[in-house]
C-alpha cells in the first residue's frame, strides 16, 4: 500500500531513508510560509523496519529522526496530564497507551483495557474499554476535603500492567470560596 511521507522540519533540504535506501533530497515546499514548512514523499511503499530523515544545511547534517515500525504490543503506560492536583473536584485526564518492547506506541493494539483508582480521587470513564489506534483515556476527579494519595492502574491480558501516582492537596482558596457561598 503506498504512503505519502511528509517531514516538518526548518532545514534547506531534507533525504528520506526506508530501510537504508535513500529516497533522495527534497527542499521543504509544502507550507513554505510556516517556521516548519513540510517535505512530501509521494506513493512511498510501506515495508516494515526504519524510516529515518536527515536534515542539512548548506550540505551539512543539522538533524535527524528515525521511526521504527513497532512490533506487538507488551506492556501498558500511563501518561498523567497532572500528577498534582487539589481536592474538591479538580481533575485531570490519564492516557493509557499500548507499548512494544522498544517503548513505542502500537497503534494496531485494540486491547481490552481494565482501570482502577484508589485513593483520594475517583473514576470517570468506561470501564473497560478497548483500545483505539493503540490507545484510550479516563479521568480521575478529586473529592471534597480528600487530600493524600491517588493510585491509578491499566491492566490488560497478556500486558504489563501499568501505575501512576497522583497527590491530591488542599485547595488552599476553599475557605474563600465557602465564604461567598
Amino acid at each position: 500500500i503506498p504512503n505519502d511521507v511528509w517531514v516538518a522540519g526548518n532545514c534547506e533540504q531534507v533525504e528520506l531513508f526506508v530501510n537504508g535506501k535513500s529516497l533522495g533530497r527534497k527542499t521543504p515546499d509544502q507550507y513554505p510560509h510556516l517556521s516548519h514548512p513540510l517535505a512530501v514523499w509521494k506513493n512511498v511503499a510501506f515495508k516494515p523496519g526504519k524510516i529515518r530523515a536527515v536534515g542539512y544545511i548548506r550540505d551539512t547534517i543539522a538533524a535527524t529522526h528515525a521511526r521504527t515500525t513497532p512490533g506487538p504490543a507488551v506492556a501498558l503506560k500511563i501518561l498523567p496530564g497532572d500528577t498534582a492536583l487539589l481536592d474538591g473536584g479538580d481533575m485531570t485526564q490519564l492516557t493509557v497507551v499500548a507499548v512494544d518492547r522498544h517503548g513505542q506506541i502500537v497503534p494496531a493494539a485494540k486491547d481490552s483495557v481494565v482501570f482502577s483508582v484508589s485513593g483520594a480521587a475517583d473514576f470517570i470513564g468506561e470501564n473497560p474499554i478497548a483500545l483505539e489506534d493503540g490507545k484510550t483515556a479516563f479521568f480521575v476527579k478529586t473529592r471534597d476535603h480528600d487530600i493524600g494519595e491517588v493510585i491509578c492502574t491499566a491492566e490488560g491480558v497478556g500486558l504489563t500492567s501499568a501505575s501512576a501516582r497522583l497527590r491530591i492537596a488542599a485547595d488552599p482558596q476553599a475557605p474563600l470560596r465557602q465564604k461567598v457561598l
